[in-house]
């Protein structure tokens, strides 16, 4: 049997798409509402570290380390933003869908990379928090773990569906449930923890932008009259504002890794020890059981 790329199936039956180095060129149009769309729902998360109420200060390292994972969680809700599966219904330019997976995958990559840098990070800062590892420990805390190996297992399952033997088909229905439960986990976690996303209206706007972009790509199959208007050029591409970029591979682990970088700048700024509100230092949260 051939084999066959996972992006060059279009969902819903609507079109197969073969992608093939002669119809990959070199930049393609994308439009400038979704980069603003992408941006925002990554760095959002990030704002609410910085607005009222500021959780107190628990350390140079702690404060680093939870905004990572805080990064890795704005990521992730962003990844439905930039599935292929949800682009197929809208471009019909396989060099934009091309370019969509490269970023997928990239910022995958980067989602797994700072959830391991979170998690083995304050194991190594605060040894007690092995506690967080065992079933007596907080639902949220377990909700994690789940999330987090779920996490692992959608990233190896893309990079060798083929070697497993898995259908297409069947790969991508799972893998999206998988998806969407993998982020439920993890709103759960963050909301139930409550120390960064600390009031009534952060949890809320936390909740919102978690669950939208999740909807939105189940909403997308339902769409079919649009996707198929816009797939056969029916819709004028003149009416929606757009970025010429390069769509190359190299671009895009660019355009991540210079976005994580800024990031990851503004986590710096996070913890750095102000004389305000989060002058005064906490104690790390620990299991009642072993704090006692």
């Amino acid at each position: 049997m051939e084999r066959r790329q996972g992006f060059g199936a279009a969902t819903g039956g609507a079109k197969k798409l073969a992608v093939n180095a002669a119809a990959i060129g070199a930049s393609a149009e994308i439009p400038a509402r979704w980069g603003v769309c992408f941006l925002a729902t990554v760095t959002i998360p990030l704002i609410l570290l910085f607005t009222h109420p500021v959780a107190p200060q628990n350390g140079w390292w702690w404060d680093i380390l939870m905004g990572v994972g805080m990064l890795g969680v704005g990521l992730m809700i962003a990844v439905p933003l930039i599935s292929p599966r949800v682009w197929v219904h809208f471009s019909g330019d396989p060099r934009a869908l091309r370019f969509v997976l490269y970023v997928h995958r990239d910022v995958s990559y980067v989602v797994l990379l700072l959830t391991a840098i979170h998690v083995v990070g304050l194991l190594l800062i605060d040894a007690v928090l092995i506690e967080y590892l065992k079933l007596s420990a907080p639902w949220s805390m377990l909700a994690a773990i789940v999330a987090a190996v779920m996490l692992l297992v959608l990233v190896l399952s893309s990079l060798y569906r083929i070697d497993f033997h898995l259908r297409y088909r069947s790969w991508r229905l799972w893998h999206g449930g998988f998806s969407g439960l993998t982020m439920a986990l993890v709103a759960f976690h963050v909301v139930d923890a409550g120390f960064y996303i600390n009031s009534p209206i952060k949890k809320a706007v936390f909740v919102v932008l978690a669950a939208g972009p999740s909807l939105a790509t189940i909403g997308a199959g339902s769409w079919h009259a649009l996707a198929r208007a816009t797939v056969h050029g029916e819709t004028s591409p003149g009416t929606v504002p757009a970025l010429r970029i390069p769509t190359g591979r190299a671009f895009s682990a660019r355009l991540v890794g210079l976005l994580t970088f800024l990031w990851l700048a503004s986590i710096l700024i996070f913890a750095i020890p102000t004389a305000g509100s989060r002058a005064e230092e906490q104690a790390n949260p620990c299991p009642e059981s072993v704090c006692d």
